[in-house]
């Protein structure tokens, strides 16, 4: 009896999860998904000497990869040389 609840307990996280990427995939069909997590929009791309300015004044603020696509607040200003 056990081993059988098991079995069906695996059956339902499967469909549940093609459900789930049946779903992320006919958003991305319909342009639902542009911007999210699943369809993030690219970013702007920058110099490596500006990067490298923004890493010396402690601006370059990582992210866990689970938060990618998320939205990060703060000044994204590039510093000036003195």
């Amino acid at each position: 009896m056990k081993k059988l609840q098991e079995k069906e307990d695996q059956q339902y996280e499967l469909e549940v999860v093609q459900a789930s990427e049946w779903g992320v995939f006919l958003s991305k069909l319909q342009g639902k998904g542009k911007g999210t997590y699943w369809e993030p929009e690219p970013a702007e791309d920058i110099m490596f000497s500006d990067f490298v300015k923004l890493l010396q004044a402690k601006q370059v603020k990582f992210m866990e990869y689970a938060n990618a696509g998320k939205d990060v607040a703060g000044d994204n200003s590039i510093p000036e040389e003195s």
